[in-house]
């Protein structure tokens, strides 16, 4: 997987430190989780693009599978379920490009 590029990863970094300070524990371990050890030298760019999808689809597709089963269920069309995952993934994607005013 990926990692942060120093400016970003510092950043988020310092946030989770004031959340965690502020009492937000929750916000400010998942943000720790996220971040992971160290940034790169590089950060993502665009040929990480494919890579970055590859890896929401996949865990969507986990997130589904496990949220199936909390609820008892006995058969997934896996078809429909990674086609699903796919559009859901290219929508969140687009959705966050615009909420982070990347171009």
């Amino acid at each position: 997987m990926r990692k942060l590029s120093h400016s970003l990863y510092n950043r988020l970094y310092l946030q989770a430190e004031e959340a965690k300070l502020a009492g937000n524990k929750k916000l400010a371990n998942f943000v720790f989780k996220s971040l992971g050890s160290f940034p790169s030298e590089t950060g993502i760019n665009e040929s990480n693009l494919p890579e970055l999808k590859e890896a929401l689809k996949s865990s969507l597709l986990n997130a589904c599978i496990d949220y199936a089963d909390l609820n008892d269920k006995e058969d997934i069309d896996i078809v429909k379920l990674e086609e699903f995952c796919e559009e859901f993934s290219i929508k969140f994607l687009n959705s966050a490009k615009k909420f982070l005013k990347v171009e």
